[in-house]
């Protein structure tokens, strides 16, 4: 499963972050959106270990702010 965070303005001009389709934090500056939507992906990552990625959305397109992906696999190594 994975996570993403959208940073995305508002109609008064504002920005919120946004889980799937809820607003968890608003009336933000772009600047302050998009830092706290990248906190939130750190700490939910390293909560949970579950990939995360935060994007910032416009009318025109999204752009990648981040991605915390799952960690690798531990391999066990076994003496021969």
């Amino acid at each position: 499963m994975s996570v993403v965070f959208t940073i995305k303005e508002e109609s008064n001009g504002l920005w919120g972050v946004y889980r799937d389709c809820e607003l968890l934090i608003k009336q933000l500056t772009a600047a302050a959106a998009i830092k706290d939507g990248r906190e939130l992906a750190r700490l939910i990552h390293g909560q949970s270990g579950e990939a995360v990625t935060v994007a910032l959305e416009t009318p025109y397109s999204s752009i990648l702010l981040a991605r915390y992906a799952r960690p690798a696999p531990m391999l066990k190594l076994v003496a021969a």
